[in-house]
């Protein structure tokens, strides 16, 4: 995780960008989420979270903020 995090992102942070959408943990996908917060995005990190699947929606989604917003059916927001 520490070496995906490493900015400028050279070869081998661009790889583990990479193997860490393979890995799909919680962790993994925490990760790259992360790194979407820290611009630019590599190709890799947006890779990686394609590999992640259905394992990186959820936890990619954030309450929208209003008067539903502490309701079990409030709307997600993508990130």
């Amino acid at each position: 995780v520490a070496l995906a995090r490493r900015r400028p992102a050279d070869p081998a942070a661009r790889h583990a960008q990479r193997a860490l959408g393979h890995v799909a943990t919680p962790e993994a996908v925490s990760a790259l989420l992360g790194l979407l917060e820290h611009p630019p995005v590599t190709e890799e990190t947006a890779d990686g979270l394609l590999r992640a699947g259905p394992r990186a929606v959820e936890p990619s989604c954030v309450p929208v903020p209003g008067p539903h917003a502490a309701t079990p059916s409030a709307t997600p927001q993508i990130r």
